[in-house]
């Protein structure tokens, strides 16, 4: 077990210093969703996106891989995936119940569950 810690921040390229969720993906990438977007780390290197990349809203509540390796994140201002082609994103107008997500989870049918602020 590790003995030290090393601690990142905005001015390592976090992406904000409040971290809401943490995912490790397929390729050992740890993505970490923070007060101001998502952050990719990759050993020392930190990578974030924000509204500007196509993310659906700055501050990301939850994270979820499934099982195409498909990443879904939960913002304060919908839904988001990554795929291949890049982000991807959903609202009220796409029929979320609310704009606020804060839980994900994939059921044993390959269904996508999502935690809103509203029923």
């Amino acid at each position: 077990m590790g003995r030290n810690f090393t601690n990142y921040t905005a001015a390592d390229g976090l992406g904000a210093n409040k971290v809401f969720a943490l995912l490790e993906d397929q390729e050992g990438i740890l993505w970490i969703g923070t007060g101001s977007g998502i952050s990719r780390f990759e050993g020392e290197l930190i990578r974030s996106y924000g509204a500007s990349d196509g993310l659906a809203g700055k501050e990301v509540d939850a994270l979820w891989r499934d099982r195409k390796g498909v990443l879904w994140f939960g913002t304060d201002q919908g839904l988001s995936r990554l795929d291949r082609n890049g982000f991807r994103s959903y609202a009220l107008a796409e029929g979320l119940a609310s704009n606020k997500v804060y839980a994900l989870l994939e059921d044993r049918q390959g269904l996508l569950w999502i935690g809103t602020d509203q029923a």
